[in-house]
């Protein structure tokens, strides 16, 4: 049986996210006595007053009243309007950074829309710390915020931004904060909007408070579909909403409401283009290519305080046979190992698929008890197929980032010689894009080497550029 406060709870739940109408719509379809009925009803009308609301809001809440006699006490429960409650002020401007995200709750009995404001700054501090805030995140968020501002780059790059452009790009300190989404909503549907609340931010350029988006987002900024259409139509028809862009493949769900454009489209260069004008992302692009990087005399100073080594994790580690002649039994340290006996690090982060997830965490077991003490962290790549380029792009970058404060004023080495091929591309881009600093690795196997010291060996390509 419920317990009755997790009914109270499930009713109330779209009103903590700004959804009145959403929870007397719960409220009305829940099997629960007329009594209980009328208590939480009581309850809502209550709250009402400091929830923020649109004529439109109040006009569906006093249908919703009218209908619903046995309820509510029709006269005695109707909002007047405006004068006894707060009305959000839609013709103010909202800051640059700043764009309306859409989201569905999920429930298997009634899903609902919320709008949820998405708040980028970026600072050229000259340091690059892409960085989230808001350790409340879930990984698929997370990862929907590194895949947009991905995203942001290719589209830069197509507007012809130069190597020096990048550079000067990624001197920038980005912060990206989704608020309550990150305790409410798990998915990847905020990509859009946060690719366009850091492009905003960079700029920098307002969006229009009215305007609202949803859509997942491919690092080339491909729109991908996305589910709960109908939901979020509905919270931006009561929120006030002018415009919602929404992905291509999500046009069948659409529908026309009067007074709100529904814009179907299936790139990021589409969306900017039309809510920045392309040659406002032009004269951006032109700033990126001329201005001259700065100089950090802190960072040209630096010493490093300690060494980090990180290393994917294949079927040879902790512990293997030979990587070409299977029928060799002896077995022999795997490439994670041998590099950390020869750095001696201070740290270490294990990068495991799920495929390899048991190596690591024996590894991790069999590392500190040689040293004695912790100094292993294991970040799961939670991807599907490990020969996926983008997906194990954006797997790692997050990875990587998640420890970035380790990472600071330390040397930086990077194993080259566990993972897939594509996890290895992968991370020689990383380096060659300066996206890490760090030192590529190749472990060598013992019969091609000539000296155990001679096993691992600091990658140095002309052709590569490493």
């Amino acid at each position: 049986m419920i317990e009755q406060k997790e009914i109270f709870d499930y009713i109330i739940e779209p009103l903590s996210l700004d959804n009145p109408v959403a929870s007397l719509e719960r409220l009305i379809s829940c099997h629960i006595s007329q009594e209980a009925k009328k208590r939480i009803a009581s309850n809502i009308l209550m709250k009402l007053p400091f929830i923020d609301m649109t004529d439109e809001e109040i006009k569906e809440i006093n249908r919703i009243i009218t209908e619903e006699k046995n309820i509510f006490r029709k006269k005695k429960d109707l909002l007047v309007g405006p004068s006894q409650i707060k009305v959000d002020g839609k013709t103010e401007k909202i800051s640059h950074g700043e764009t309306n995200g859409l989201f569905v709750v999920h429930s298997d009995i009634s899903p609902f829309g919320c709008i949820n404001r998405i708040i980028a700054t970026s600072i050229n501090d000259g340091k690059g710390e892409h960085k989230v805030i808001a350790a409340e995140m879930g990984n698929e968020i997370s990862l929907s915020v590194y895949t947009a501002y991905e995203a942001v780059r290719y589209l830069l790059g197509s507007y012809d931004l130069k190597p020096g452009g990048f550079k000067t790009l990624d001197n920038y300190g980005i912060t990206v904060q989704v608020g309550r989404a990150g305790r409410q909503y798990k998915g990847y549907s905020l990509g859009l909007s946060v690719a366009t609340a850091i492009l905003s931010s960079l700029i920098p350029f307002p969006v229009e408070p009215d305007v609202a988006f949803t859509g997942a987002i491919s690092i080339r900024g491909d729109i991908e579909e996305v589910s709960g259409i109908p939901e979020k139509l509905k919270i931006c028809r009561l929120k006030g909403m002018k415009r919602v862009y929404i992905p291509e493949k999500n046009a069948k769900d659409g529908c026309r409401i009067p007074g709100m454009a529904v814009i179907p489209s299936s790139t990021l260069k589409a969306v900017a283009e039309e809510v920045f004008g392309s040659e406002t992302i032009a004269s951006f692009v032109k700033r990126l290519n001329t201005q001259k990087k700065r100089e950090d005399t802190a960072i040209s100073a630096y010493e490093a305080k300690g060494k980090i080594l990180i290393s994917l994790v294949g079927n040879r580690d902790p512990y293997g046979t030979s990587y070409h002649n299977t029928d060799i039994k002896e077995y022999s340290e795997g490439p994670v190992i041998t590099a950390f006996r020869r750095l001696n690090p201070d740290f270490v982060l294990l990068l495991p698929t799920r495929e390899t997830m048991k190596n690591a965490s024996k590894t991790e077991v069999e590392i500190e008890n040689i040293v004695k003490k912790k100094i292993c962290t294991v970040r799961l790549l939670d991807i599907p197929d490990p020969t996926d380029y983008d997906v194990v792009y954006i797997a790692i970058l997050s990875a990587i980032n998640s420890v970035e404060n380790k990472l600071k004023d330390m040397e930086v080495f990077l194993s080259l010689s566990s993972g897939t091929p594509q996890m290895h591309t992968v991370l020689i881009d990383l380096i060659r894009s300066r996206r890490l600093k760090a030192h590529p690795l190749q472990v060598i196997e013992p019969r091609f080497a000539k000296s155990w010291e001679d096993r691992v060996r600091i990658v140095r390509s002309e052709y590569l550029g490493i």
